[in-house]
């Protein structure tokens, strides 16, 4: 009802989508079939924007020419505890194959950016059907053929930290799906023929992921799955990171 109210109201800006619930990638990948802007963006259902945020970024876009624009956002605790956070430092560039460090400085949400639509439709670029960093593989297909990537160093984006029933804190099987992404982004590289340049990036952020499974592991109260997430991430290190475990600290859960 909602969503007709607004339709009626703006029938040449907002599409009504009507499907059963398949999940957050099949949805964002059902809106970017049905999009028809210059640059497209994504909102989180629980979380909120600054009113000009969208504008702001586009006038940036069009005046850097640039493919992505990434912004700052607050972080809200359920405290109302609001932070900002941003991006790491040189998070910005022509491209990652000037600036590797791109990959791993960037935040690996796609709800702070604006994307050159029509990059995404040339490559067919489209979210994997995972429920856990499906973000990242979105974002880095994105990157690999965007040519300018920017940054508004303002917090635009109110982001609901640790809110109950999100993924950050639900602990599931969902998690299982970390890995797999993350092979997706090594074999995307492989494909591109710059792994080895973009190797010590990729590892930053999955060896990232897995210490901060490592530190919610008191979470879980099944020792078993604490063991299969492991294994998951051992078994992806083991074929794309030789000798990661020279490179890993040592904490947590051990290869066995």
């Amino acid at each position: 009802e909602i969503i007709k109210r607004y339709q009626e109201a703006y029938p040449t800006k907002i599409v009504g989508i009507h499907k059963e619930n398949a999940g957050v990638s099949m949805a964002r990948n059902d809106g970017l079939d049905a999009a028809k802007g210059e640059y497209i963006g994504f909102v989180d259902a629980d979380d909120m924007v600054a009113p000009d945020m969208f504008e702001k970024m586009y006038l940036y876009a069009v005046e850097a020419d640039a493919d992505l624009v990434q912004c700052w956002r607050y972080e809200i605790s359920p405290g109302n505890e609001r932070k900002v956070r941003r991006p790491g430092k040189n998070c910005t560039g022509k491209s990652i194959y000037q600036n590797p460090q791109i990959i791993s400085a960037q935040s690996g949400f796609v709800w702070d950016k604006i994307f050159r639509a029509s990059i995404i439709t040339a490559n067919g670029i489209r979210f994997p059907l995972l429920r856990y960093h499906e973000d990242i593989v979105f974002i880095f297909q994105f990157d690999l053929y965007a040519s300018n990537i920017a940054e508004i160093r303002e917090p635009l984006y109110y982001y609901q930290s640790r809110r109950a029933g999100a993924v950050t804190v639900s602990f599931s099987e969902a998690l299982l799906d970390a890995p797999k992404a993350f092979q997706a982004l090594n074999d995307l590289a492989i494909e591109a023929g710059y792994f080895d340049t973009f190797r010590r990036y990729l590892w930053s952020i999955e060896a990232a992921s897995y210490v901060r499974r490592l530190n919610d592991f008191w979470v879980y109260d099944d020792k078993g799955f604490q063991e299969c997430v492991a294994r998951a991430y051992f078994e992806l290190f083991d074929k794309y990171f030789y000798n990661w475990q020279k490179m890993i600290p040592k904490r947590g859960a051990t290869k066995k």
